[in-house]
Order: structure tokens, then sequence, then C-alpha cells
């Protein structure tokens, strides 16, 4: 298949992506954005930049929280030969998903309804996955005590966030040193839109102490 009926395809599994979208949203709560073009660049575009920054290629990647799939399935279509989970505390939300990955004929994409506080206890979750990338999901010392726990060590969490992120980084630090994790790198970026984003990326550098993570409630009122 040549490189532009292959794009002709992405495209057309982006379009009917976003008729899906768009068609629930209202039951669903899935996006605030309802203009086709705003999703086109900061959704699809947006989750694809990931695709710009790292390998995903035989990964073992866990979309944390991944709501309407962001980044998760943008990165699927991207990178067929990714191993990927899409999960989602919402069972509502994880249907939605399991239609998008029918529709779309997404192959080998789990989509889970669950907790990754609940999770990370269980065999196979633990240190099993070599990416976590996460999307609009919670502050980021909250974020890492969620998701180190699942890292493999030299695994990284890539967390999607706005430009003006230095201080949530800053304040996260105790997080992700009693997690065992190092940050890595803020990669900045800019849409075609003009609007400027980035990827907080933090590799797991020792196994992360039994005792995480707490209960949610635990984490949400006293964050590391």
């Amino acid at each position: 298949m040549s490189d532009a009926v292959k794009e002709a395809v992405t495209r057309r599994k982006l379009e009917r992506y976003m008729e899906l979208l768009t068609s629930q949203n209202e039951e669903l709560n899935l996006t605030a954005i309802d203009d086709p073009a705003e999703i086109w660049v900061r959704h699809f575009e947006d989750s694809a930049q990931l695709l710009t920054l790292y390998n995903f290629a035989g990964a073992r990647v866990l979309d944390l929280g991944s709501g309407a799939g962001f980044p998760g399935i943008p990165l699927r279509m991207g990178e067929p030969k990714i191993n990927l989970t899409l999960l989602d505390a919402t069972d509502k939300k994880v249907e939605f998903l399991r239609l998008v990955c029918d529709e779309l004929e997404l192959d080998g994409v789990a989509c889970v309804h669950g907790r990754a506080e609940l999770l990370s206890r269980v065999d196979g979750w633990r240190n099993g996955f070599d990416y976590v990338v996460t999307r609009g999901v919670s502050r980021l010392n909250i974020l890492c005590e969620l998701a180190l726990p699942l890292l493999r060590i030299g695994g990284k969490l890539l967390a999607m966030k706005g430009v003006e992120c230095h201080n949530e980084v800053v304040q996260a630090g105790n997080a992700i040193s009693t997690l065992r994790g190092q940050l890595e790198n803020v990669h900045r970026y800019t849409l075609s839109s003009g609007r400027l984003n980035a990827v907080v990326a933090i590799r797991k550098t020792d196994l992360t102490p039994a005792a995480y993570p707490r209960r949610y409630s635990r984490i949400k009122a006293k964050p590391l």
C-alpha cells in the first residue's frame, strides 16, 4: 500500500472517529470541543505529537484515563505495532472506546473499565508497561502516584500538558522522587493553529515502594 493510500485510509478513519465523537458527545460528555476543525487540531493532531517524539513500535502502552480515546487511539492509528491498553473508570466511556476500535478496525486494543490505583496491585499491571500516556487527567503529583507503579523500570510516563506547566512540574518533585522516578524532559511543541503545548516525560528509575499507590481519596486529599 502506497503512502498516499495509507494517508487517505487514515483520514477516512479519523473522519469516522469524529462522527462517533460528535454524535455521542452530549450523552457521554466526551469533549468540550465541538467544532470539527478544533477537534482535528486539538485532539487528533495534538495526540499524534507523541509519535514525533518516541518510537512506540512493539511497546506496551497504557492510555490512563483515556476518556474519548486521546491520545491512545491516534497513537494506534499512527503505529499499528503498538500494544495498547485504553483504561477509563467510566463504563460508558469504555463502551465508546470499544465502539471506536470496532468501527476503525483497530485490532488488538484492550479497552478496560477500571481504576489505576487498584489495577496497579494486580499481576501483569504493576511494573508491566513501557509507557503510560495521559492527557488532561490530573495534576502531575497525583498522576505520578497513579502511573509510576504501572511502569517497568526504565519505562516512561508521558503526561500531555499545557505549555505553562513549569510550576506543576516543580510541585511534583517530591512525588517523582518518592515514587522512584526522574524528570527526563519537558518537550514543548506548536500545533498548526499556533497553540503551544508540552509533554512532560518522567522515567522510572527503580521499583515504586509497595505502599504506593494509596487509596484515591488519600491521594487526592494529601498528594505527595
